[in-house]
């Protein structure tokens, strides 16, 4: 046994320790186990080392991390009231902090569940508000653009911008869930990229 692996064994150990007497701590311990693959000092996968050594599957410590991770990033918007479950945070787990808060804090104003149907139905709107916005400035772009067809840099600046926001969405989509979605839109944005080229 290399010294690396030892000291790998060392901090699994220490890490589980801290599992078993400070239950507050489990999920990061976890994480840094499931990261850092210290699971390997005594088994080959993360699924054998949550089943045999926690009675867990590695899909239940996964969304208990997630669930963790995004309460975290929530902070005191999540009501004591209405806890945020594991479905709930995974919903807003592929979405940047700033999405995530600005979601919960107007589902938890209006008095609305935290439920993860809600708040996927509310990320849907999100998603349709964004692309509504770029779809918004094409159509100015398109309309302010000279006979000659050049379009102004400020406005190829906005397009571009609003652009890299539809590529970070797309990149957060389940493609399982929306492939007809993606195709309509990578297929709009192929026709955007011919008007502004002067098709």
């Amino acid at each position: 046994m290399s010294a690396i692996e030892k000291n790998q064994g060392k901090r699994l150990k220490l890490l589980e320790r801290k599992i078993e007497h400070h239950r507050d701590q489990a999920e990061a311990c976890l994480r840094e186990i499931r990261d850092d693959r210290l699971y390997r000092a005594s088994h080959a996968n993360f699924e054998d080392y949550c089943r045999e050594r926690w009675g867990f599957t590695a899909r239940g410590v996964n969304l208990r991390i997630t669930q963790s991770e995004v309460r975290g990033k929530l902070g005191t918007l999540v009501p004591e009231n209405s806890p945020l479950s594991q479905r709930a945070a995974a919903a807003l787990a592929g979405y940047p902090s700033e999405v995530q808060r600005e979601i919960v804090s107007q589902a938890a104003a209006e008095g609305a569940d935290l439920t993860a149907d809600e708040l996927r139905e509310r990320l849907e709107a999100w998603k349709d508000s964004e692309i509504d916005q770029a779809r918004k400035e094409e159509k100015r772009a398109l309309d302010s653009r000279p006979a000659g067809g050049n379009v102004s840099r400020s406005i190829l600046g906005r397009i571009d911008g609003h652009l890299g926001k539809i590529e970070k969405l797309i990149q957060r989509l389940d493609l399982a869930e929306n492939p007809d979605r993606i195709s309509a839109l990578a297929d709009r944005l192929e026709e955007l990229a011919g008007v502004l080229r002067g098709r």
